[in-house]
């Protein structure tokens, strides 16, 4: 297992935010030095920080966490279908249609 995905799960979506890392730790409670090792993987996260930083960026902690645990899969399918969801009808119906061809082959 690759703790290190935690970090870099991190810095992904404060990046997708336009925060930086000073903002996240000052939402959070932490040093900007503890959340900068953290996201390098220098440090795993004990899990109530996990959570004031999951809620800083306003994600779930399965978002930061999905690539350790064993529900891998089943989170980012999750995740797929979110976004799904916020396709027009048609696009909608094309993602169906490649899905189930898929599934088939």
């Amino acid at each position: 297992m690759d703790l290190k995905c935690i970090g870099k799960r991190i810095r992904e979506k404060r990046d997708q935010q336009g925060l930086t890392r000073e903002e996240v730790s000052e939402m959070a409670g932490i040093s900007a030095n503890y959340l900068g090792t953290i996201e390098r993987g220098e440090k795993i996260p004990r899990l109530e920080v996990i959570i004031k930083i999951a809620n800083s960026l306003k994600v779930t902690s399965d978002d930061l966490l999905q690539d350790v645990l064993d529900e891998e899969c089943r989170i980012k399918m999750s995740n797929y279908y979110k976004e799904a969801e916020k396709l027009d009808n048609s696009s909608k119906q094309r993602l169906y249609n490649i899905i189930e061809a898929y599934l088939k082959s």
